[in-house]
């Protein structure tokens, strides 16, 4: 409560240190798809007359790092200090010095085996035969997503 109560009027040049382990691994990748993307593919799809039978893994052609993610993240909320550590257990994390990082180990128990290694390769040919114009997911897009949601629904101002 203490981080929310403030956060509205911190500068973002001013971030606060929350100093919290994440499990996982900094390398990881993540595939990213933006609506508009998903929903082209799948108008695509049932326009497609040759589909019976045949798997669309509608996916970005581009991962991005945990790192990445973290990187465009913190500014955009203001703080600083949250990394991933891949072997990080629940005997390191202390409740009493630390329980929001304790919150976030328990609170994410179901995502941590995706948070420790790739993106499996996609077979995308069937996707490709389509011929959709697709959206590639780059860091700076993913930026400007976080910061979208971050202006419109975290600080109720309008996106640009």
């Amino acid at each position: 409560m203490e981080f929310w109560s403030g956060w509205k009027v911190r500068a973002a040049s001013n971030p606060l240190d929350v100093n919290l382990r994440l499990y996982g691994s900094p390398l990881a990748t993540k595939n990213f798809l933006t609506v508009d993307d998903a929903v082209n593919v799948c108008m695509a799809v049932r326009a497609s007359r040759d589909k019976i039978g045949k798997t669309f893994n509608a996916v970005n052609a581009n991962n991005l790092t945990l790192q990445s993610m973290l990187d465009s993240f913190q500014p955009l909320l203001k703080v600083r200090g949250i990394r991933y550590e891949p072997g990080l257990s629940l005997s390191q994390i202390s409740v009493r010095e630390n329980p929001a990082e304790a919150f976030a180990f328990k609170a994410t128990r179901d995502f941590r085996p995706y948070a420790i290694g790739p993106e499996p390769r996609w077979v995308t040919d069937n996707v490709d035969r389509l011929g959709v114009q697709r959206i590639r997911m780059t860091r700076q897009l993913f930026r400007f997503v976080i910061r979208s949601y971050v202006q419109r629904h975290l600080r109720g101002r309008p996106c640009r």
